[in-house]
């Protein structure tokens, strides 16, 4: 998006206007920080809140010459930024294109990556809580959160009966054996332990543990037309390769069943008596 269009454009996850830079250079570093951490973005300066146009009156040069010496000093690991002075409304703007990083977390070298990783929310600057800090964690190792290693538990916890169905959905004629599992990185063998991965744990497992019972289903019967009679709801714990089908089997015990006759034939089918929320 060219920078007139970005003057149109509201501040966001991926936009913020200064009207100046200003002598402390701390909240443009958070903001490039947060940039960095998430999908990238654009810092103008020149431009206020209100998108009035007012110009820079300082050398672009030295404007760039500053920056690019503070973020080197002021941010690890190094990020993706590049420099663009603009003209717009006949004033000089000085833009700061800031790319998603790649090595994230991007943090203060001040403060270090507990208390200096930032994160964008709305068009603020957040540091990012435990959670967040690890999920940038995985996406500068290029994991999912399904591949993280889940040491709370031992490959026990995996069914081989769980196992044994997949690979016959799968029309695999491999014995359901943890080997397997270990091959397709879904657990891993260490030292003379083996613990599933997130993803292996809750595919593969008769029912969700505790920590991880956020991921099942509740099915709900509700009457009428709205949700303000409840008549029923049933929670759907199992593993996530057996979930759809336990659903379904927890829909169609709340279906009623209804019959024609029609001349000498008889029809019967089911029908939904109220609204089946999942």
């Amino acid at each position: 998006m060219d920078t007139e269009q970005l003057i149109k454009s509201s501040e966001g996850r991926t936009l913020e206007f200064k009207r100046e830079l200003p002598s402390r250079l701390d909240h443009v570093l958070r903001t490039i920080v947060a940039f960095s951490n998430g999908s990238g973005g654009d810092v103008i300066i020149g431009v206020d809140d209100e998108r009035n146009v007012l110009g820079i009156a300082q050398d672009p040069l030295e404007v760039e010459e500053r920056l690019a010496s503070s973020i080197h000093d002021s941010i690890a690991p190094m990020p993706g930024v590049y420099f663009q002075t603009v003209i717009s409304q006949g004033k000089i703007l000085f833009r700061i294109k800031v790319l998603p990083g790649p090595n994230k977390p991007y943090y203060m070298r001040s403060k270090g990556p507990e208390a200096g990783s930032y994160v964008r929310v709305g068009a603020t600057n957040r540091v990012a809580d435990q959670w967040l800090l690890e999920d940038l964690q995985r996406q500068g190792h290029n994991k999912g959160f399904d591949e993280e290693l889940e040491t709370s538990f031992t490959c026990e916890a995996l069914s081989m009966q769980v196992l044994s169905r997949y690979l016959s959905w799968r029309g695999q004629e491999v014995a359901p054996r943890l080997d397997y599992l270990v091959k397709e990185k879904l657990a891993v063998r260490f030292n003379g332990t083996c613990h599933p991965t997130i993803g292996g744990l809750l595919l593969f497992c008769e029912f969700l543990p505790e920590p991880y019972e956020y991921a099942g289903f509740n099915v709900v019967l509700y009457g009428g037309g709205s949700r303000s009679e409840l008549r029923h709801s049933q929670a759907v714990t199992c593993g996530l390769l057996d979930m759809p089908e336990m659903i379904m089997d927890k829909i169609s015990a709340y279906l009623g069943s209804k019959m024609e006759i029609d001349k000498l034939r008889r029809e019967q089918d089911l029908e939904i008596p109220s609204i089946v929320r999942v």
